[in-house]
């Protein structure tokens, strides 16, 4: 009778010594907890900052202008580089800092650029570690008048 009841306390520690019972199931009209920041939504420049920007308002639509710059929702472009947009903050009203992998002439980077719209839309100042800002002018769409 001893025996049984030696096996019976035996099977019961070897238990105790498993994983942990499952976590209770969240009741039901409980709010879920919030989704991580990898599951977010992609990154995507704000509509407002989107378009063609050049120093010199004359160079807009020039190919080969040293200083355009286009912005998508998901990709910079300039005169020899550009790149994937990989984060976008919104660090003041009007005011976007944006993360990108960039690559051009043979060699890739990532960069942080700071993009302030101005007021009326009009211009674009650009900055970024260790350069000056840069000013430029909203590009019109082809077909529309400077």
């Amino acid at each position: 009778m001893r025996l049984p009841v030696l096996i019976t306390i035996a099977a019961l520690v070897l238990a105790a010594c498993g994983e942990a019972p499952p976590a209770p199931a969240r009741p039901a009209g409980t709010p879920s907890a919030p989704q991580s920041p990898s599951s977010a939504a992609p990154a995507a420049i704000p509509a407002s900052f989107l378009g063609s920007w050049d120093v010199d308002g004359g160079s807009c639509g020039v190919n080969d202008a040293d200083n355009a710059l286009t912005l998508q929702p998901d990709r910079l472009s300039f005169y020899e580089s550009g790149g994937e947009v990989t984060a976008v903050r919104q660090t003041a009203p009007g005011v976007i800092e944006v993360d990108a992998a960039l690559s051009g002439e043979g060699e890739t980077w990532t960069a942080t650029l700071s993009f302030a719209l101005s007021d009326d839309g009009a211009t674009l100042t650009t900055t970024q570690a260790g350069a000056p800002p840069t000013v430029r002018k909203r590009c019109q769409p082809e077909g529309q008048a400077q």
